[in-house]
């Protein structure tokens, strides 16, 4: 009686167990049993993993599908940022004609003026600007160093470019420089060192204009081997 009993109390324990071992089928001596398929199977999914693999580094080596990436940073007031050759900045300028650059010392349609603005806004809410012009030559090798661009320079005709030459920074309004200025820079025309800073609606804002105009002779921006079309 006391062993039937404890058949049933087994027979409830054994239905609640959750860990419960499964029982397998063994054929000859072996749980798994291997195919053709299964091995054609195998070493296709072995070879699709080399090849991708090879492939990646391949790629990798020869500079192959690179993924670019964009990072956009908005500012309410942004900093000054300088631009000037000290810091590696070079800029030119070239007109071209079915892709191929215009001697402009022959002659030019069009002029490029540019300028260094200043603007201000005061407690009033008024914006003040102040212009400054900035002048242009012929580029030359020492604007492109071979050591920074290599071949750049020869390569890209770049005799024919212009590169700025110097910033007037005569006060527009009376005529005066600075004295920190022409302590330095007697006629005023300072090296182009770009600061620019803030935005439209901010209190400071420096930026660079430049505008392609009709070649005007009388010009006072205009460089000095530009020759105007007639």
């Amino acid at each position: 009686m006391v062993r039937k009993k404890e058949k049933i109390v087994d027979k409830v324990v054994n239905t609640i167990d959750i860990f419960q071992e499964r029982s397998h089928l063994f054929l000859k001596g072996k749980r798994t049993l291997p195919t053709t398929l299964g091995g054609l199977l195998t070493l296709g999914l072995i070879s699709f993993i080399i090849i991708s693999i090879s492939s990646q580094v391949f790629e990798m080596f020869e500079y192959n599908n690179p993924k670019l990436y964009r990072i956009t940073e908005l500012e309410d007031t942004p900093s000054n940022i300088s631009l000037n050759q000290a810091q590696n900045f070079f800029f030119a300028v070239q007109i071209t004609k079915n892709d191929i650059p215009v001697n402009l010392s022959k002659e030019s349609l069009f002029n490029f003026q540019t300028n260094l603005l200043n603007q201000t806004k005061l407690p009033t809410g008024e914006k003040v600007i102040t212009k400054y012009p900035i002048f242009w030559a012929p580029c030359n090798i020492t604007d492109f160093p071979e050591s920074l661009y290599g071949t750049t320079f020869s390569s890209n005709n770049l005799n024919l470019a212009y590169c700025m030459l110097a910033i007037n920074l005569t006060d527009p309004d009376d005529g005066s420089c600075p004295q920190y200025i022409k302590e330095k820079y007697p006629d005023c025309l300072a090296p182009p060192n770009l600061n620019i800073q803030g935005g439209y609606f901010n209190d400071i804002f420096s930026y660079v204009q430049s505008n392609m105009v009709i070649c005007d002779p009388n010009d006072p921006t205009l460089p000095s081997d530009m020759v105007c079309a007639q």
